[in-house]
């Protein structure tokens, strides 16, 4: 038999797991698949560095194939487009389309997203905090795959006047892109 403190670390996990999947029933079906509102959510909410086939895959934790199959749905819906990336012309950035926005509107705010909102501000600190340090933590063993944003990425140079950059992948950043998810972050704080 397990003993308390493992009980509890087990229960704490699952009710994670349960929080998120009673959030993901609430959305509406629209004949979307969970998995397809999760690229919604993405690529609503990724950098353009990020908003790939293999970015999505990366942070959704499936295969490439999956994800390509995903995203070839929503495109076919209308939902999302490929833009061919001038830096490698065998890869796309994916971006919503208004319908794309539309669709996800539906489902921004709401559910979980309201529910942390409504926390005191000192208790979002502190899940901020304990959410990054599982995203640290799981990037040990989950293929080196490192969520963060910009902002706090060690890759992120800002200088003056100039465009922030990313000098990982050499390329300018917008403005609006610095709170943006990145699947290939390096955390600033070993």
């Amino acid at each position: 038999m397990a003993n308390d403190k493992t009980q509890r670390v087990q229960f704490m996990a699952a009710a994670l797991r349960h929080i998120v999947r009673r959030n993901e029933a609430a959305f509406p079906a629209d004949d979307l698949t969970p998995l397809q509102w999760a690229a919604l959510q993405f690529f609503g909410m990724a950098n353009s560095l990020s908003r790939t086939v293999s970015g999505f895959a990366s942070y959704n934790a499936t295969s490439r194939g999956t994800a390509s199959q995903v995203i070839k749905q929503l495109e076919s819906r209308g939902y999302i487009r490929r833009l061919q990336s001038p830096d490698d012309g065998r890869s796309a950035e994916i971006r919503l389309t208004v319908a794309g926005e539309r669709m996800l509107d539906q489902i921004r705010g709401g559910g979980l997203t309201d529910a942390i909102a409504k926390l005191a501000e000192a208790d979002r600190q502190v899940l901020g905090r304990v959410v990054q340090h599982l995203l640290d933590q799981g990037a040990d063993g989950w293929d080196g795959v490192s969520v963060g944003t910009c902002r706090d990425c060690r890759c992120l140079e800002q200088g003056g006047n100039s465009a922030p950059l990313c000098r990982r992948m050499d390329r300018p950043l917008g403005r609006d892109e610095l709170d943006a998810v990145c699947v290939i972050h390096e955390p600033s704080v070993p």
